[in-house]
C-alpha cells in the first residue's frame, strides 16, 4: 500500500461461518464478526507469491490447483462476504466505474456500480440476512458514486458466487433500481480511494423494460473483454454481476409467459 500511496483500514467485517441449511422450514446461515486484516492475510495473501528484491521467494501456500474450496463450516479462511450492485436508472442505464491504481483488488479494472465488503455495522440481527446483504450494497453505492439516498428506490439480492482467485471468499451480486433518470442525477462523484474520476453509461434496459437496451451488445462485449483492450478489462465482480443479472431476467421472461 506504501507503493500505491494508498490506504488500508482494518475494520470489522462480517465473515460467513456456514452454508446456508434449511431449518424448521427456513433457510438459515450462521455469521461471526471478522477483521479485513483477517482477510488479507487468508483469503488474499495465501494465493500470492512473497518475493523480495534480493531474489528470494515464496511460493503461494494456495492456488486454483491445489487448494479445494471448503464448505465454510470447515474452511480455515477468514471469508468476508463480499458484496456487488448495478445500479441501474429508470431510463435503462447502468452505471460502471473505473478501478484506480490504489485499489488493494481489481487494479484498473472495470467494476459495477459499487464493489465492496459487507461491514459488520451492516449486520441486522433481528432481520431478514438478505436486509443486511440490501443495506451494504446500497451503502457502498453511495460510497463509491455519491448517488444520494433519495434517489434509490429499491435493490434485490440477484446471485451468490465464490471467488477461487481468493480461496473461495463469498461474494453476493446484487441489482439497484433508482428512481431518477441518468441526466438527472445532480452528481455522479466516483470515490478517488478507489475509483477513477471517470465512468461509464451504458443503456441495457429497453422501453419493454427487457435486456434489450440500445447499448446491451456493446455491453456484453465489454463484460467478456471482447476487444482485449486494457482499458476495458472487466472485473470477476462486474463479469458476475452480468451473468447473475442475464439469469435474473430470463427467470422474470419465464415467470411472465408462465
Amino acid at each position: 500500500m506504501k507503493n500505491k500511496n494508498g490506504s488500508f483500514y482494518n475494520e470489522k467485517k462480517l465473515c460467513m461461518a456456514s452454508e446456508f441449511k434449511e431449518s424448521n422450514n427456513r433457510w438459515v446461515v450462521k455469521v461471526c464478526k471478522g477483521y479485513y486484516y483477517n482477510s488479507y492475510l487468508t483469503n488474499i495473501i495465501y494465493t500470492k507469491k512473497l518475493s523480495h528484491q534480493s531474489g528470494w521467494g515464496i511460493t503461494p501456500p494456495a492456488n486454483i490447483n491445489n487448494y479445494p474450496v471448503r464448505q465454510f463450516e470447515k474452511s480455515v479462511m477468514s471469508d468476508h462476504i463480499g458484496i456487488s450492485t448495478l445500479a441501474i436508472t429508470t431510463d435503462g442505464y447502468v452505471i460502471i466505474l473505473h478501478q484506480n491504481d490504489k485499489a488493494l483488488t481489481s487494479t484498473d479494472h472495470l467494476m459495477p456500480s459499487a464493489s465492496g465488503s459487507v461491514d459488520y455495522k451492516d449486520f441486522q440481527s433481528n432481520a431478514d440476512f438478505r436486509q443486511t446483504l440490501i443495506a451494504a450494497a446500497e451503502r457502498e453505492l453511495k460510497e463509491e458514486t455519491n448517488i444520494s439516498k433519495e434517489f434509490i428506490e429499491s435493490t434485490k439480492l440477484i446471485g451468490f458466487y465464490r471467488d477461487l482467485g481468493r480461496c473461495g471468499k463469498p461474494e453476493f451480486c446484487c441489482i439497484t433500481q433508482l428512481n431518477i433518470n441518468l441526466f438527472d442525477i445532480p452528481s455522479i462523484q466516483p470515490s478517488s480511494e478507489e475509483q477513477r474520476d471517470d465512468f461509464e453509461t451504458y443503456q441495457i434496459i429497453g422501453t419493454t423494460k427487457q435486456l434489450n437496451g440500445k447499448d446491451i451488445d456493446r455491453f456484453s462485449n465489454i463484460v467478456f473483454n471482447s476487444s482485449q483492450d486494457e482499458e476495458d478489462r472487466p472485473s470477476l465482480a462486474l463479469y458476475m454481476c452480468y451473468d447473475a443479472l442475464c439469469r435474473y431476467f430470463s427467470k422474470m421472461d419465464y415467470a411472465s409467459t408462465n
